[in-house]
């Protein structure tokens, strides 16, 4: 028998890589639409190429780094399958069959490029083994051009001829194919002939219940061809239409369907109607259990399912508990049974929740995907089998990479995202690296990071003693809580890890206090005209002032002015005259802090902050104190105290508020000794690091051409 090498391409548009990627690394437990595939052969798989994290992100980032424009119907990438007839493999070792689809890849890869190769991994757990290679269609000279590789039909020939004149040195029994060009014929998709085979062992079926009626089993046998009718007729329709996409024949399943309907009308002589609705009504009530509490734990749905009951007039009757819906009383008591399994379901997810809560109190980790940078390892707390994080040293160093680059005023997630792309380090999204530099779990959590938390509001399970600068922490949402997490803290949970943190908690606050402080201006914009950007606001309505000019001469414009003219102006303010009024602020700002006095100063705390967390804590033990009066207390009385009580929470909310904003914007001593050098030199400082001075010196200011107003960290 004939032994053929095989291969096919197929273009992807748009974004289908998701359910391909699924398809080819075997993500899904089952595959019901491809029922050759068997799972327990699965880890015979293997990889010729592994890719380098999800499909989409590796695609899109290879177009971005070749700078290509996409239009919604390129072709993004190209699927190819690789594969023998199976009759090729019989008696072949696994070794032989690894041998042969290596040569297969070498082949593709000489063709488009190892640089643009997705992923390309060898199936051996159907029927024939076969190998998908998925590649960007980008030319040598970085277009994304799928036609140009490919060609046309004529250069797709040539492909084929290319390919068994590569493979059949090797192996020399492979023919070549018979060209589609001379036959005419179009490829059938590999779904499609699965799913004629499948309709196919249907329609035996059918016809054999069909064959099988006689006047002893006439009722039994047609309701048995009635429910194989049921599910084949639409299968038959969908699988035909699909089909006239194909110049391919399909009278004979055609003819076979028209056939069977003749059957099937005739042996039910105009019944069919009436018996296919009857058996909707049964397949809607075939789940009804025995149990009346197996029957629905919620009210709703049971009291849906009694309404199509009425529908059909149909009376349920329970065989174990005697309920009769058909009586008043049946319906009642069957209604208090529903009412207890609602109950006992909401207590079971409500025990659910208990159980991962306390468990995140202890530190356990509560599974999902490990951070990157870490994977898991099995460890014993409290006599408890969980896991606990253990880092990858060569993803850890990304990670702190990130960290680095991020502390620096200037920098955004592209740059990062920009960088990693330029030197071929994993792909990550925007998104994605947020959620890193937000995640404590890699920080060396000492007590600078207990009293930042404690200053967000943000419930510490542990005490400031446990925070030794050597483990990461677990951040878990606060029961009932919602929201964004990045901006707002207060309310969550802070649990210490068993794992070692990454990066110092000096560089960790950085980064997590840019981020806080980019919820009410963007940090990470380049300036290019003046080092205040995103620093100097409007003085009369707060929002920010922007470099303005041309030919030397350089000015500030409110920016609300120029979008709606509803703003007045901040009047005429020449960026060099303010940027040289700031640069004197700063000097005489920093001068006292080079004394030793005025070191030691600088060790001690804002007198704001300290005000505003004793009057916190004069507020919580007022609360305490109300709250022990309301034993005993006349309905007089707690009128008053809920009053008293409501007033005195909205007041700790503001403070806890100020507090956060004011614990953002904290510089410590070490960080005024780094910029002291700085303004001494300050004409031979390049513009970087001009912004990251006033990024650590100031928090805002607000000019006019009749005042500046600087708000300091220090």
């Amino acid at each position: 028998m004939a032994q053929h090498a095989i291969l096919r391409f197929e273009k992807h548009k748009g974004n289908p890589a998701r359910p391909l990627e699924a398809h080819h690394e075997r993500q899904k437990k089952q595959y019901a639409s491809n029922p050759d595939i068997d799972t327990s052969r699965s880890k015979y798989n293997f990889h010729i190429v592994k890719p380098e994290g999800r499909y989409y992100h590796f695609i899109q980032s290879r177009i971005e780094q070749a700078g290509c424009r996409t239009r919604k119907d390129s072709t993004r990438f190209v699927d190819t399958l690789i594969t023998a007839s199976p009759e090729f493999f019989k008696k072949k070792s696994p070794k032989e069959i690894q041998a042969l689809f290596q040569r297969a890849a070498e082949f593709l890869i000489g063709r488009v490029g190892r640089e643009n190769i997705v992923s390309a991994v060898v199936h051996m757990d159907e029927k024939t083994p076969h190998l998908h290679l998925t590649f960007v269609p980008l030319t040598k000279d970085n277009r994304l051009c799928a036609k140009e590789i490919l060609g046309n039909r004529a250069n797709l020939t040539k492909w084929q001829d290319d390919f068994h004149a590569y493979m059949v040195e090797k192996y020399p029994d492979l023919e070549r194919g018979e060209s589609a060009s001379k036959t005419g014929r179009k490829h059938i998709p590999t779904r499609l002939f699965k799913q004629a085979v499948s309709l196919s062992k249907q329609a035996r079926a059918i016809e054999a219940a069909l064959d099988g009626i006689n006047p002893l089993n006439a009722g039994k046998k047609k309701e048995e061809a009635l429910s194989l009718l049921k599910k084949w007729f639409p299968q038959m329709e969908d699988f035909s239409g699909q089909l006239k996409k194909y110049k391919v024949t399909i009278k004979d399943l055609l003819e076979e369907n028209e056939k069977l309907e003749a059957r099937a009308k005739a042996s039910e002589s105009g019944k069919m109607k009436d018996r296919m609705e009857r058996a909707k009504l049964e397949s809607e009530l075939q789940n009804i259990q025995r149990l009346v509490d197996r029957i629905s734990r919620s009210i709703l749905d049971f009291a849906n399912m009694m309404e199509l009951f009425q529908q059909y007039n149909v009376e349920f009757v329970s065989s174990t508990e005697k309920f009769d819906t058909s009586t008043p009383m049946g319906r009642t008591m069957l209604n208090i049974c529903i009412v207890f399994a609602q109950l006992e379901r909401e207590t079971i997810q409500k025990r659910g929740a208990d159980a991962y809560y306390s468990r995140s109190l202890k530190g356990f980790r509560m599974g999902g995907k490990a951070p990157y940078g870490f994977h898991t390892e099995p460890i014993k707390i409290d006599g408890i089998n969980t896991k606990k994080l253990v880092a990858n040293p060569e993803e850890a160093e990304q990670v702190k990479l990130m960290f680095e680059m991020y502390a620096e005023p200037g920098t955004s997630y592209g740059d990062i995202v920009r960088h990693f792309a330029e030197h071929g380090i994993k792909y990550f999204s925007r998104p994605a690296l947020a959620s890193i530099l937000c995640n404590p779990i890699y920080v060396k959590a000492d007590l600078d990071i207990y009293k930042f938390f404690k200053s967000q509001g943000t419930v510490i399970v542990n005490d400031a003693a446990d925070f030794t600068g050597m483990n990461g922490c677990y951040f878990y949402r606060g029961r009932g809580m919602k929201g964004d997490t990045k901006h707002n803290l207060q309310g969550h949970t802070l649990v210490m890890a068993p794992s070692e943190g990454l990066v110092s908690s000096e560089l960790w606050l950085k980064c997590r206090k840019k981020i806080l402080a980019n919820a009410s201006y963007q940090a990470g914009r380049k300036a290019v005209n003046t080092w205040l950007a995103g620093k100097i606001k409007c003085g009369r309505c707060q929002k920010a002032l922007k470099a303005e000019g041309s030919y030397g001469r350089w000015y500030f414009r409110c920016s609300k002015r120029s979008d709606n003219k509803s703003c007045e102006g901040a009047g005429t303010l020449r960026i060099p005259d303010t940027e040289a009024v700031i640069y004197a602020a700063m000097v005489k700002k920093l001068k006292p802090f080079q004394t030793i006095k005025g070191r030691k100063n600088a060790m001690k705390s804002n007198p704001k902050l300290t005000a505003l967390q004793v009057e916190l804590a004069q507020v919580q033990h007022e609360i305490e104190t109300l709250i022990d009066t309301l034993t005993g207390a006349n309905p007089v009385l707690l009128s008053y105290v809920n009053s008293k009580i409501e007033e005195l929470d909205g007041r700790k909310q503001e403070l806890v508020k100020k507090i956060a904003e004011l614990s953002v914007d904290i510089i410590s001593p070490e960080q005024v000794k780094e910029i002291s050098g700085y303004l001494d030199t300050w004409e031979d400082v390049d513009f970087d690091d001009k912004r990251r001075v006033v990024d650590l010196m100031i928090s805002a200011i607000y000019a006019t051409s009749e005042s500046i107003n600087i708000i300091w960290k220090i």
